[in-house]
């Protein structure tokens, strides 16, 4: 599947789905992203090709301070797009099976000094997953590599996670459950959980379990009862966090800025399979939630919440009703 950089005149914030790399501008719908939908601009708003049809399985990508956009190809190459050229800066040996391979790309918050980019991927033999740091010159060449943390072993292979966000100090990094719904309630394992780690990949003084965890993954815990959050976003004024988590009947979008301790810093995804509002209320109910069952004319089954972006940057030329929004697509088969 080919992918192709588009840009909106006004636009400061971008999005990927597999078929396209573009700017979403509807607030708060559900997308089909294709060449139809591209055709269908709000007034005032102009599409401009950025690249050729030279990206494949784009899946995430990261804004650098400097303009360049680090993009993730789930074959496992880091690409740029600098001054108006794409290139890669950047490859792992991956797997593309069972919705693995290169999952999640974010930057130290120090970028510009530091040159710090955060990678999330599977190992070709399907085993585990690997975070990685790789260090970014302003010339777009790799200057070390170094391997940060080995996650559980996977069980399922689908529902990996992947979404990273840093913030200030911290990296937050969403792995999902395998596909084994029992996980993402236990306190002993990475997987069906929202991790938060310092830059160097260990866990973060502060985390609900740090003092009392028992091993290294426990200690790593933000929060608990996650299904398969693919992305995540910061509101950029308040940095509030935002994850986009695929869920059971119900598609997800969950807060994680500051996950109550009254309700065990639980999402609410178990053996159960309940979700949204359908889930156990001693749990963190999602912010914005929808049940893809009850939208006419879509095939339920094929469908998953991809992408989430919170939009309030301090200066735009965007009209108002389009600012502190948060922009989410769906994708669909």
């Amino acid at each position: 599947m080919n992918n192709t950089v588009h840009q909106l005149k006004r636009v400061r914030w971008k999005e990927i789905l597999p078929g396209y790399l573009l700017l979403v501008l509807i607030p708060v719908l559900i997308l089909f992203i294709n060449t139809e939908t591209m055709a269908q601009l709000p007034y005032g708003f102009v599409a401009k090709k950025l690249t050729a049809n030279n990206l494949r399985e784009c899946v995430a990508m990261a804004h650098a301070p400097d303009g360049r956009i680090f993009l993730a190809e789930r074959g496992g190459n880091v690409k740029v797009y600098h001054n108006g050229t794409l290139s890669t800066v950047h490859s792992v040996a991956t797997t593309t099976e069972s919705e693995q391979g290169l999952l999640g790309i974010t930057l130290h918050s120090n970028f510009a000094q530091n040159g710090k980019c955060y990678i999330y991927y599977t190992n070709p033999e399907r085993t585990r997953h690997y975070l990685d740091v790789i260090v970014i010159s302003a010339g777009n060449q790799v200057t070390s590599s170094t391997r940060l943390n080995e996650f559980d072993p996977i069980l399922g292979g689908f529902h990996n996670g992947g979404a990273m966000v840093f913030k200030d100090s911290h990296l937050y990094l969403c792995v999902g459950e395998s596909s084994t719904p029992n996980t993402a309630q236990q306190l002993t394992t990475y997987m069906g959980k929202v991790l938060r780690f310092d830059e160097n990949g260990q866990p973060a003084v502060g985390n609900p379990y740090y003092e009392t965890g028992v091993n290294r993954q426990q200690k790593s815990i933000w929060a608990i009862g996650m299904r398969n959050p693919w992305a995540m976003t910061m509101e950029p004024v308040s940095k509030r966090l935002f994850v986009a988590n695929v869920g059971g009947d119900w598609e997800e979008i969950d807060e994680v800025t500051s996950p109550d301790p009254s309700k065990n810093y639980n999402y609410g995804w178990d053996s159960r399979f309940q979700t949204g509002p359908d889930q156990n209320p001693n749990t963190i109910y999602p912010f914005f939630a929808y049940n893809r069952q009850r939208l006419e004319g879509w095939n339920s089954q094929s469908c998953a919440i991809t992408t989430v972006a919170a939009f309030n940057p301090s200066v735009t030329n965007y009209p108002n009703q389009y600012r502190n929004k948060l922009y989410f697509s769906d994708w669909c088969t």
